[in-house]
């Protein structure tokens, strides 16, 4: 799964701690929460650009296989540190993302590829798969960047969501006093 992260520093949250027991568990809660959102924030950032990718490129679906496995995990919790992710277990996402370096790709991948999106007949799509390998295996893959381009699209939002932090922590804290 490839890997992205984001860093944030909140400032004045040593003003809050003033009662530990009752600022931890709040901490860990609103945390917790604001990880979910944000995740799922940049998860359909980066569900929408697979359909709107970088300038000058067409979409980057085909079977919608990868699109479809961009998913967020469950924050995981541990002292002050919250993580979250979002990724996918498509072994291509990798070649996607990054793009590659000159190989002959799988013959039957290039060649449904060219029927489906090129909509070239059967009888002339292996011809045309061949040509488009070779181009590969010279070449490479350009990479799509739609991952980063997702993050990017959401850290506005996601810093909109961590910047309320504070705020929750002390609703958390109120209520459970």
């Amino acid at each position: 799964m490839a890997e992205f992260r984001f860093e944030f520093q909140i400032k004045g949250l040593e003003q809050l701690k003033t009662q530990p027991a009752r600022f931890e568990k709040a901490y860990q809660e609103a945390g917790k929460e604001a990880m979910v959102q944000a995740t799922a924030v940049l998860a359909r950032a980066i569900v929408l650009r697979f359909e709107r990718p970088a300038a000058g490129l067409p979409p980057a679906i085909n079977t919608g296989l990868l699109r479809n496995s961009v998913a967020w995990r469950i924050p995981r919790v541990d002292g002050r540190t919250i993580e979250g992710g979002v990724g996918t277990n498509i072994a291509y996402a990798l070649p996607m993302e990054f793009g590659s370096r000159p190989h002959w790709p799988p013959r039957a991948a290039i060649e449904f590829w060219v029927k489906r999106k090129l909509r070239v007949p059967a009888q002339q799509a292996g011809a045309v798969a061949f040509l488009i390998a070779r181009k590969i295996a010279r070449r490479g893959t350009a990479p799509r960047r739609i991952f980063a381009l997702g993050l990017e699209d959401a850290k506005p939002r996601m810093t909109e969501i961590f910047s309320r932090l504070p705020k929750l922590i002390l609703e958390k804290m109120d209520a459970a006093a």
